[in-house]
């Protein structure tokens, strides 16, 4: 065994001892045309299992579809939205949720919500569009797995809903300046549907550290374990840098 042999193997267990034990899940994510950009690097980092089929409004799994494999489903709906789900697509999430699944999405689904009265998927979101600002701080200081190594008193412009929290068994969790939640979350309708109050790449073109934290802590929730999600950049870094070192290897 050479010396580049040895030196790119020492690398790449440096790399993972710096990546959390969390395990590898299995997670669909449909993308909006910009968040995944941030977010399935992201999640790939923790050592999740990521499978992107690209934006959700060209997403035909089929009818009939069985997501039961996944252990969290994401949509995307920040960057572009407006766009209705394929009716395959929707009914599948539909499915996936009732079978006891665990559906991830945000901000302007709640906007879509009236637009798309009558959609099975977009009928379950646990609130109502009232109106939206962009200044929101958002105070995280709370014991829950959802903000785990967040900011609290954090503020990065990206876009939020006013609204009305529509089902009764819903939990909020976080607040900004205004008294709107960052988390609310259901379990109504048999898994558990989880609506992040924030536009993600909407207004800023990318995902912010603690937003991208959110997202983390959401997909890790049920997964068991450590639960703590480490800087994002140091994330992406050490990922970047296993790469490197194994397209070293390959090159001798």
């Amino acid at each position: 065994m050479n010396k580049r042999t040895i030196f790119n193997g020492l690398l790449l267990a440096g790399v993972l001892s710096f990546i959390p034990a969390v395990g590898f899940a299995s997670v669909l994510v449909l993308g909006d045309d910009q968040s995944e950009v941030d977010v399935v690097p992201y999640l790939q980092g923790l050592g999740q299992g990521v499978t992107h089929p690209g934006s959700y409004y060209d997403w035909d799994p089929g009818a009939n579809a069985d997501l039961s494999n996944y252990d969290a489903v994401v949509l995307l709906y920040g960057y572009e939205y407006g766009y209705e789900l394929t009716a395959n697509g929707s009914a599948a999430i539909v499915s996936y949720l009732q079978g006891g699944g665990h559906f991830i999405t945000h901000s302007w689904v709640a906007y879509s919500h009236e637009d798309f009265s009558g959609n099975a998927l977009f009928d379950m979101t646990p609130v109502e569009y009232d109106d939206e600002d962009y200044d929101a701080v958002w105070d995280v200081d709370e014991t829950s797995a959802y903000f785990t190594g967040m900011t609290d008193g954090w503020a990065d412009g990206e876009g939020f809903e006013y609204m009305t929290v529509t089902d009764p068994n819903a939990v909020s969790l976080g607040t900004n300046q205004y008294g709107e939640p960052l988390v609310v979350y259901t379990e109504s309708n048999g898994g558990r549907y989880t609506y992040l109050n924030h536009g993600m790449s909407y207004e800023t073109g990318d995902v912010s550290d603690d937003g991208l934290k959110l997202m983390g802590n959401s997909v890790m929730l049920f997964q068991g374990g450590n639960n703590g999600v480490p800087e994002p950049t140091t994330v992406l870094i050490w990922s970047m840098l296993a790469g490197l070192g194994m397209t070293v290897r390959r090159r001798r």
